[in-house]
């Protein structure tokens, strides 16, 4: 929990300023499991605070498992509000 601490500690010097915490790997989920408590888990607790997390998994192409979505949200006929390729 070092890092969190960290990130608590900062955050205390001066609540208004933003604070980025970059991640991977499901760390930043806010929600712990019977296997694993992740950071933002940890975070959460500590800080009292709910932190905006953007989850980037869904855009890895981790060998031998599908991606979610990507392809949908990735393609120019996607539904207003998704993600679109740039041209």
């Amino acid at each position: 929990m070092f890092r969190e601490s960290k990130l608590c500690r900062i955050l205390a010097e001066d609540p208004r300023q933003p604070l980025l915490g970059w991640t991977g790997n499901s760390h930043a989920a806010k929600h712990a499991n019977d296997e694993w408590i992740p950071m933002g888990s940890h975070f959460t607790e500590l800080s009292g605070c709910s932190p905006l997390v953007i989850g980037q998994t869904a855009t890895v192409d981790f060998p031998g498992t599908q991606r979610f979505r990507v392809d949908e949200l990735l393609q120019d006929t996607a539904p207003p509000g998704q993600l679109r390729r740039r041209s």
